[in-house]
């Protein structure tokens, strides 16, 4: 079975045992999800990915198969990393610290293991949990260029440094990401790619255009949302006194946990009962106020606040809040967005869909946050 499959399928299995314990619930959520053996770790997830597209590769052969591949490309193990990083990697579960080199690092495998853009796609999404072309970024769009014109890593490398010696040509028009995007699929040849990286050179400096856009609405309807939610009866006391034009409200109502104290905004998840890959970067309140946010950041941010969007105003419909539906709603405004979708296989993407097979999923998230912030 699908590694996505058996993360959806586990999903399934634990909603139906625990629906008839509720009050058990979340404690459970949180040992799955925060359990040795729930979520694949980055070494196991790059060797099934290795080992689907070259099936003579095994665990005990995979560092050497990896430095074999290298020799044979003229690149440097060392530029992936060291054979005792690698032996980390598979051997001891490490991850690679999230950030432009391990970004880097991914993309040489791709050029190693001859991978074409969509392929790429899925390593970074399913194994690395990140984008992989950010079509604002030169970098990128220089390495989408060269893996889908079947180029060398050398040729990324040669592509990248003359792309950003180049002046830059003044433009006013403001490209979104996605028609970027479509722009760079076009090109076939790297003279019309220099040509385009110069002439758009300031335009690729506004980062997260389509994202930010989409966040921002988000947002205000978020707001709106959360003052008709603590209008209702059961909340009238609980936010009589609380500034609801404040970020902070906004994300107490979302929450369910209070984070404004005389001392300023108190941050909750950093030792919180959860996972590296869920609490890491998981929206606080300050995230909200942030104006250079990270891709994590905003991705988590986004998903957060849409869900609740979503799962409120299902609340209030008073009808069956349908799984299909908000994995829809969820992927259409990622994708938009130019971010990866939802994935069973991501920890913090996993509990937002473990959620919404709940009757009351906002309620199911709010006692899961609870429970995971309890000494």
């Amino acid at each position: 079975m699908e590694y996505t499959d058996r993360m959806e399928e586990l999903s399934f299995q634990k909603w139906g045992v625990f629906d008839v314990d509720y009050d058990n619930v979340c404690d459970k959520i949180i040992e799955i999800v925060d359990g040795e053996n729930a979520f694949r770790t980055f070494g196991e997830g790059l060797f099934f990915f290795v080992n689907k597209k070259y099936p003579e590769v095994d665990k005990e052969n995979i560092i050497n198969f990896l430095n074999d591949v290298c020799k044979t490309k003229n690149i440097p193990i060392n530029d992936i990393a060291s054979n005792n990083t690698l032996r980390n990697w598979f051997k001891k579960g490490a991850r690679p610290k999230k950030g432009d080199n391990s970004r880097r690092v991914m993309f040489v495998l791709a050029f190693v293991l001859d991978l074409d853009p969509e392929t790429t796609a899925q390593l970074f999404h399913k194994v690395y949990m990140d984008r992989a072309f950010d079509f604002r970024n030169i970098e990128d769009i220089v390495y989408y260029f060269c893996l889908d014109n079947k180029k060398s890593w050398s040729d990324a490398k040669r592509l990248i440094q003359k792309a950003t010696l180049e002046e830059t040509k003044d433009e006013d028009d403001i490209k979104y990401t996605r028609q970027i995007q479509k722009e760079i699929q076009e090109i076939r040849n790297e003279d019309a790619l220099i040509a385009y990286i110069k002439k758009h050179k300031r335009n690729l400096e506004k980062k997260n255009v389509s994202a930010r856009k989409n966040y921002e609405t988000i947002l205000e309807e978020s707001k709106k949302l959360v003052k008709k939610e603590s209008d209702l009866p059961e909340y009238q006391d609980v936010y009589k006194n609380c500034d609801k034009n404040s970020l902070n409200f906004l994300y107490e109502v979302i929450t369910g946990q209070f984070v404004s104290t005389r001392k300023g905004t108190v941050t909750l998840f950093k030792n919180s009962r959860l996972p590296r890959e869920i609490k890491n970067r998981f929206p606080e309140a300050i995230s909200l106020s942030k104006k250079n946010l990270t891709y994590e950041e905003l991705r988590k941010l986004i998903i957060l606040l849409a869900s609740y969007n979503f799962w409120f105003k299902g609340s209030m419909e008073q009808g069956l809040i349908s799984i299909d539906d908000y994995i829809s709603e969820m992927n259409a405004i990622l994708i938009d967005s130019g971010f990866s979708p939802m994935y069973y296989g991501n920890p913090y993407d996993w509990m937002f869909l473990y959620c919404s097979l709940f009757e009351r999923p906002l309620d199911t998230f709010r006692d899961l946050i609870a429970e995971a912030l309890e000494e």
